[in-house]
């Protein structure tokens, strides 16, 4: 698959996450019903607003292993994990909607990064879709992806992985039940997808991909 055919599945996945992201958002909210995970842990854990930097790099990791996979069933195998990801998260968002409400109080930013920090808290206001860790599980996903197909660059991917899950709690977006239920979801997924489907589609079984194209 060519870099436009890659290009074109990020971009979908985006679209489809931005839009079901908000949509359930603003549904929860009108519901009425949410609810707390905060554990005395929680709000133990101290703010450190430097984490930000790692927070966001789960927006540039999982692109970057669509352009680390050579072989065109691999990336649509890989797409159709990651978009069962946001399913998954979007049916418990759904069910039973969290919302996060130790996010510290912000004194008026005066430097660029903190006005930057005080933009995305404002964009992501109110702080929802918390359990599970979408972000937690995204990094978790690529380094699954990563060490199956791209193994020498397995070690920097897990450590990768548990800093983003860290940050989460020190950026203070997500509550630490957030976080384990973020990598059962990721490894539920690789089970299905990296070490069943692929192990079918290696063994010249009839895969979901197939089905699909069918």
């Amino acid at each position: 698959m060519g870099i436009l055919g890659r290009l074109t599945l990020v971009v979908l996945y985006v679209c489809l996450f931005m839009a079901s992201y908000f949509a359930t958002a603003k549904y929860v909210i009108q519901a009425g019903t949410l609810h707390s995970l905060a554990l005395p842990l929680d709000e133990s854990i101290p703010f450190f607003v430097w984490t930000f930097w790692v927070y966001i790099t789960v927006y540039i990791v999982p692109v970057m292993v669509f352009f680390l996979l050579k072989n065109r069933t691999d990336i649509l195998l890989c797409f159709a994990m990651f978009a069962s990801a946001l399913f998954i998260h979007l049916i418990v968002w759904l069910v039973y909607p969290v919302e996060y409400h130790l996010r510290p109080n912000l004194v008026v930013p005066t430097s660029w990064f903190m006005r930057l920090v005080d933009g995305f808290y404002k964009f992501d206001n109110p702080p929802l879709n918390c359990f599970p860790s979408l972000h937690v599980t995204g990094a978790f996903l690529s380094y699954f992806v990563v060490k199956k197909f791209k193994p020498s660059l397995e070690n920097f991917l897990f450590v990768l992985a548990i800093l983003i899950s860290i940050s989460t709690l020190t950026f203070k977006q997500h509550y630490i039940l957030d976080v384990f239920a973020g990598f059962g979801v990721a490894f539920f997924l690789k089970k299905i997808f990296l070490d069943f489907e692929l192990q079918k589609i290696r063994l010249g079984r009839l895969s979901f991909l197939d089905r699909a194209k069918s």
